[in-house]
């Protein structure tokens, strides 16, 4: 199992998850923010004094202590503090575009981007499916 820092889970882990879909709420006003979080990404580096091949690895992210990329949110958690929010994960994902194409559909199912009830304020999308 994995741990999920200040994130509670509506549904169980899959072991091959690169990310997660999530929802963070608001408890004193009811507003929420839909997003994505990847828990490993992939890192290169420069190659060694006589190879030519990059070094490549992969780094966790701080998906445990993150908190969302919207402005607004971030200073509502500065101001009402932490513990005044409901951090959830909706979805595990298992490849990038498992993951893109899941938050756009959750924005747009939620019709997040008119409602005045969701921080979310921007829709941005690339998917690209390599078969």
């Amino acid at each position: 199992m994995i741990d999920l820092g200040h994130w509670t889970a509506k549904v169980e882990f899959i072991d091959n998850s690169i990310g997660f879909i999530y929802c963070i709420t608001n408890k004193i006003d009811g507003r929420r923010y839909l997003g994505r979080k990847l828990i490993q990404f992939k890192t290169s580096k420069k190659p060694l004094k006589g190879n030519k091949n990059r070094r490549r690895g992969t780094k966790t992210s701080d998906y445990m202590t993150y908190c969302g990329s919207c402005i607004e949110l971030q200073e509502d958690i500065k101001k009402l503090g932490k513990e005044n929010f409901v951090f959830e994960i909706l979805q595990w994902c298992g490849s990038k575009l498992e993951l893109n194409y899941a938050e756009v559909k959750h924005i747009v199912d939620a019709n997040a981007i008119f409602d005045k009830n969701y921080y979310n304020q921007y829709l941005g999308c690339r998917l690209r499916n390599k078969k």
